[in-house]
């Protein structure tokens, strides 16, 4: 009985961790990272805590992959 308790206690808190990411990829949990370069590219990332695309300046080089082109292909890949 008390095996099968915790069986269950298990498995609703993987299934609860589950779904606290709503199944993003892990991309959209990096922070937006400008680069090392100096260039000026309007860009979009996926902010982890509202839950939303936010517009920054991407430098050109290095980064990292929460970096989109436009908002909607921000939304489509990280909700």
């Amino acid at each position: 009985m008390l095996r099968t308790v915790a069986v269950v206690v298990l498995l609703l808190s993987i299934a609860i961790a589950g779904t606290s990411a709503q199944g993003r990829p892990r991309q959209c949990f990096l922070p937006p990272v400008q680069g090392t370069c100096r260039g000026y590219f309007p860009s979009f990332y996926f902010d982890s805590r509202s839950g939303s695309c936010r517009q920054f300046i991407y430098g050109g080089c290095g980064g990292n992959a929460n970096r989109f082109s436009s908002v909607r292909e921000c939304r489509r890949v990280c909700g």
